[in-house]
């Protein structure tokens, strides 16, 4: 062998193992930070037999409370955006709440010391202004002293392990708005053990948190903002047929691959006929590759979604947990008929033939759905008339203060 050719090799068979050590260091890091991080998890979760008496005894004695509530503490999690999903709701009955009735609230970030309250205090204001006013606190440690409050309310799973541990408030709430334990297992629902009232983010997952845990509960049902989801002015062109999917790969109970697949064999079926429309997360090239048909326009501006659900004629919105997510609401808002799996704990709201399909989820299926509503134009129309008139029925101004009175310790109509 030539000495260039057997320095070469030399020289790249030590690349490579310098490399592939480098890989293994940073893979080791990863981990090691990984481990770190549920370490730090485990003790921030940690609660003795005095915190379960504690609280025992504030939520006996808050039962018999009749006082009206104040001033609500809000215990968030880290956000980045506040328009979308969970953290958009919660904000919008604390500005309701205050706006209605007067009530004021306290938010605390009780889960990322270094965040800057400022920057989380205009990421709120941004997408609620009359929230200004309230103070917005960035616990430096689950430990650290929170102000008194009235009520004190727990927003994602990990945020009720503070709650129960809270002793400087008068009631405690824990507003729910997906069944963690189908993903976060026993540490999760363990937080539905703690005896805190809930207040529920649609009928059906009530239904499941009242049979399987026997916490007193109120449900509400989103409403959608009418400025931004309502049906289009003029009735649609009948071609092409147009379907949005709510496409995010890295969100597990949203069934990404079972989504596309059926896109797939819906446009190969269909061609020009049809078009294929993919937004709510930005999707990898080499997926974006296997389906080349298929427009993905990454994550909208939450007031742009609104003028494409009305360019729409029907919505694929996958859940595999016991909440309908948002998207079937704004579909039906903008007149788009949703498709869906089957999933008992939404029938209240997805009546299959009637404002929505419902099948199993399997691709096969979900695509002949899809081809039902693009070959039978009157068959979707009443489908969509059907749940455009649905929703309008839900008002927020009727859900906070259904909510308000059961935080009162007043009767919430179901």
């Amino acid at each position: 062998m030539h000495p260039a050719e057997l320095k070469r090799k030399v020289v790249n068979r030590l690349a490579r193992a310098s490399w592939l050590g480098l890989r293994d260091t940073v893979d080791a890091a990863r981990e090691a930070t990984r481990i770190r991080d549920l370490m730090g998890l485990v003790e921030a979760l940690d609660f003795s037999e005095d915190d379960l008496e504690a609280n025992r005894k504030l939520l006996a004695a808050a039962a018999r409370l009749r006082e009206p509530i104040g001033i609500v503490n809000w215990f968030l999690p880290y956000f980045q955006y506040a328009f979308y999903g969970g953290i958009h709701t919660i904000l919008r009955f604390a500005s309701g709440l205050l706006e209605r009735h007067g009530v004021r609230s306290n938010f605390i970030i009780y889960d990322r010391p270094g965040a800057s309250a400022s920057e989380m205090k205009a990421r709120l204001v941004e997408a609620f202004p009359a929230l200004a006013a309230m103070p917005l606190v960035v616990l430096g440690a689950a430990t650290d002293p929170v102000p008194d409050s009235d009520a004190s309310v727990a927003t994602f799973w990990t945020s009720a392990f503070v709650v129960m541990k809270n002793r400087n408030t008068k009631r405690k709430f824990y507003f729910v708005q997906d069944y963690e334990p189908l993903s976060r297992s026993a540490l999760a629902e363990a937080t539905y053990r703690f005896g805190m009232p809930a207040i529920v983010n649609t009928p059906g997952l009530r239904d499941v948190i009242e049979r399987e845990f026997r916490l007193p509960a109120v449900a509400f049902t989103p409403a959608t903002d009418p400025e931004i989801f309502h049906p289009p002015p003029r009735p649609r062109p009948r071609t092409p047929f147009r379907v949005f999917f709510y496409g995010r790969p890295e969100t597990e109970r949203n069934a990404f691959e079972i989504g596309l697949s059926a896109l797939r064999r819906f446009q190969a079926r269909n061609g020009d006929a049809v078009e294929v429309l993919v937004a709510g997360s930005s999707i990898p090239e080499a997926i974006r590759a296997s389906a080349p048909g298929i427009r993905f326009m990454g994550l909208l501006p939450y007031r742009d979604t609104g003028d494409l659900y009305r360019s729409c004629h029907a919505g694929l919105a996958l859940m595999l947990t016991r909440h309908p997510s948002y998207l079937p609401f704004e579909l039906m808002s903008c007149a788009a008929v949703p498709v869906v799996n089957v999933n008992p704990a939404n029938t209240w709201l997805l009546q299959h033939q009637k404002n929505a399909l419902m099948v199993e989820p399997s691709p096969s299926l979900l695509s002949d759905a899809l081809q039902s509503l693009a070959e039978g134009h009157d068959f979707r129309e009443r489908l969509s008339q059907e749940g455009a008139r649905l929703v309008r029925s839900f008002t927020w101004d009727d859900q906070i203060d259904r909510v308000l009175r059961f935080m009162n310790g007043g009767d919430a109509a179901r």
